[in-house]
């Protein structure tokens, strides 16, 4: 069975000590994160700090806030779903892990912000359904 977390960090760059100790306390297998409010100066290493994961993550581009990021144990196998390039302005990241005997689960973290209400749920949705196995992890105000 997979251990599981979905959470709004509002500035993850603010809470690494945070996030880090609970990775090492609770083991968790896969982690979605919204609003990590992160650019590019924030590395993948600094972000999981020499722990066992694979890092997925779409920053907020062109301002600040927004973004998402997904974590998966590095003893997980794990691959991205590319994104059709149409809706390159959403901030999502999906994600396929396949767990024990071939079974696949997709995950999907995204943050809807203001002014894509329609387009983000319209292809998130359509994510979710195409999928068998999903678990959806979301910020949608």
């Amino acid at each position: 069975m997979l251990k599981v977390i979905s959470f709004n960090a509002r500035s993850l760059g603010r809470k690494l000590d945070l996030l880090n100790s609970t990775l090492q306390s609770s083991h968790y297998d896969i982690v979605g994160i919204c609003e990590t409010w992160l650019d590019p100066s924030f590395t993948d290493a600094v972000l999981v700090d020499g722990l066992s994961y694979s890092v997925f993550r779409k920053d907020r581009v062109n301002r600040a806030g927004g973004g998402v990021c997904l974590l998966v144990a590095s003893s997980l196998s794990a691959y991205p779903v590319v994104i059709n390039s149409l809706y390159s302005d959403l901030e999502i990241v999906v994600v396929v892990v396949v767990v024990v005997r071939g079974i696949k689960y997709t995950f999907i973290v995204v943050y809807r912000p203001p002014g894509l209400d329609a387009l983000s749920r319209s292809y998130a949705s359509r994510l979710f359904t195409a999928r068998q196995h999903s678990l959806l992890c979301r910020a949608l105000y």
